[in-house]
């Protein structure tokens, strides 16, 4: 009993980065297409390089404190 709980929680602890990087790129994706249509090209361009840095920085972060 006892180890299979254990194999459930490093199977949970293997899928939900994985489930959590595919959301991510998902919403960077939607957010994509909105910014794309609604601002200009100037500061569509200036979003992504913000949300490309910010996602950097928590990549780091994350391998920092693991």
């Amino acid at each position: 009993m006892y180890r299979r709980i254990s194999y459930n929680i490093c199977h949970a602890y293997f899928y939900i980065p994985a489930i959590y990087l595919v959301a991510q790129r998902w919403t960077l994706g939607v957010q994509w297409t909105l910014r794309r249509k609604v601002l200009s090209k100037g500061e569509f361009i200036r979003a992504v390089y913000i949300s490309f840095s910010i996602n950097f920085v928590h990549q780091t972060e994350d391998q920092v404190t693991t």
